[in-house]
């Protein structure tokens, strides 16, 4: 969503850094939203996979009440947030700029201030969004809250390139009014969804309720959580700024690419088998919590793993083909390239921990990620401090975040043990090394169709660009999979039934059928 602005070169860009600043206002101050997306559906699912008839009807009384709540607290902090939007914005780094007194940093404090006040409803509209998820996930409507995560990007996209050709102030102020018509347009698409399961917009104001307390309480630690994160990623960005010119650049644009594979991979995963986790615990069937979760961690690998091996090889291809024109040149490519090959060594504890945390919120437990996401920030900062005083530098940033997220990763995975025994069993381990062979040999041979290629006929422009990464993409899936069914992969077609929104065969467990309670 962000290549139409690289063509500007964001460095040096007013409405570039404007934007930037003004989505971390509404990340880092009201990290309320990204509660929500954690535990709110979490909440739904232990409610709506309750199996008895009284949560017939306490639980679309519930969910009327936790929308209610929600939107009033969150409409409360969006105004205080517009309110207050300088201070706000000064402090997230405008302050620099105000202090300048020149006439570009004022006009930067101007647009800086416009823009946080145009975003900050987002974080509204993401909270009900949050609510929305978990009971179509509950009910195992998957389609629609999909098709909005795509909606947004759609939009998004739309808009910037609809106005590729205007000044730089007016190209961020509409990009800003994108993502408010972005998030809107995916909260609309599962309404009909709901309704078709019977909910009714009730509005009902009883935030004494138990349910109510039970959830808010959960929800302190997942908002401490969210605000380490913005946390984390304040500080990764601040350090950046002592690597030299272009290195924010390159780290932000990387972390963005890597959150593809990631939506693409994990989701789907943890859609799949999240809700029948959370259903075995509400019935107490531990053994098979377990052996649906090993199941889940063998599907994330069998996935990550070749998404890993194709960044390092296609990574460059992949962001000469997005973001190389106008302003953006081969060097930024380059070193971009390399920040993305040092993320790309986390993307599978990443993927493991998105498994693994919701693991946790099933059974109502929200500190226990939280000691882990804080271990894990502590030790990014200190390995970042040390690798930017090496040759790494910017790059070093990069792998200190990767390192970090295993040692997440291993946290979750670990005190888990206590509840659900050992995760990693000899299935789990046998997938691992078979996967990574296979991933390994997708490597060999697109890096050598890679290499021949350019030595042949270096691509140059955008079509000969698309190309390229089309054909070596598709010679990958190709290689990768025939390489899996030569080792004997487990549950590889499982994971193609997955990537295609089908319920994986071996995620069904005993009790995995019985429907949850319907709204009426």
């Amino acid at each position: 969503t962000r290549g139409p602005t690289s063509w500007r070169r964001t460095d040096g860009a007013i409405g570039s850094p404007s934007r930037r600043t003004a989505s971390s206002v509404s990340s880092t101050v009201f990290p309320w939203s990204s509660a929500s997306v954690t535990t709110a559906p979490c909440r739904a699912r232990r409610r709506f996979t309750t199996n008895a008839g009284a949560s017939r009807t306490r639980t679309p009384r519930f969910f009327n009440r936790a929308v209610t709540v929600m939107f009033v607290i969150g409409l409360a902090l969006t105004v205080a947030g517009i309110v207050f939007a300088k201070p706000l914005f000064l402090v997230f780094g405008g302050l620099k700029y105000a202090l300048a007194g020149s006439a570009d940093g004022a006009d930067y404090v101007a647009l800086g201030v416009k823009m946080t006040r145009i975003m900050l409803p987002y974080v509204l509209i993401l909270t009900l969004v949050a609510l929305f998820m978990g009971v179509c996930h509950a009910h195992r409507r998957f389609f629609t809250p999909t098709l909005g995560s795509s909606g947004i990007n759609v939009t998004i996209i739309a808009a910037a390139l609809l106005i590729a050709n205007a000044d730089k102030a007016h190209f961020a102020v509409c990009l800003a009014w994108a993502v408010v018509a972005g998030v809107a347009l995916r909260l609309a698409i599962m309404w009909p969804t709901l309704h078709g399961l019977g909910w009714r917009l009730a509005p009902e104001w009883q935030w004494r309720d138990p349910a109510m307390k039970s959830l808010f309480g959960k929800m302190g630690a997942a908002v401490f959580a969210a605000g380490l994160a913005q946390l984390n990623i304040s500080i990764n960005l601040t350090l950046a700024n002592w690597c030299g010119t272009g290195s924010v650049t390159y780290l932000r644009y990387s972390s963005r690419l890597i959150e593809f594979p990631l939506a693409l991979l994990a989701v789907p995963v943890g859609t799949a088998i999240i809700p029948l986790i959370s259903r075995n615990y509400v019935h107490g069937n531990f053994d098979e919590a377990r052996s649906v979760a090993r199941f889940g961690m063998r599907l994330t690998m069998v996935l990550t793993f070749p998404a890993m091996a194709g960044i390092w090889v296609l990574g460059g291809p992949a962001l000469a083909l997005i973001f190389q024109r106008g302003e953006w040149t081969p060097t930024d490519t380059d070193k971009t390239a390399v920040a993305l090959s040092m993320y790309a060594l986390g993307l599978l504890p990443m993927a493991l921990a998105r498994l693994l945390i919701p693991l946790y919120y099933g059974k109502g437990d929200v500190r226990t990620p939280v000691k882990a996401a804080a271990c894990a920030l502590v030790f990014n900062i200190a390995a970042n401090l040390i690798a930017i005083q090496t040759p790494l530098s910017y790059a070093g940033i990069a792998l200190g975040g990767s390192v970090a997220a295993l040692v997440n990763a291993w946290l979750l995975w670990r005190w888990l043990r206590r509840d659900l025994g050992t995760l990693w069993d000899a299935t789990v381990g046998r997938t691992a090394l078979r996967c990574g062979v296979a991933s390994l040999a997708m490597a060999a041979v697109c890096g050598g169709a890679l290499a021949g290629w350019e030595s042949l006929r270096p691509a140059t422009h955008f079509v000969a660009r698309a190309i390229q990464v089309g054909a070596i993409s598709g010679l990958g899936v190709i290689v990768y999979f025939a390489a899996a069914l030569a080792l004997r992969v487990e549950d590889l077609g499982d994971a193609v039934g997955v990537l295609r929104r089908k319920r994986p065969a071996g995620a069904a467990p005993s009790n995995a059928d019985v429907p949850p309670a319907p709204m009426e």
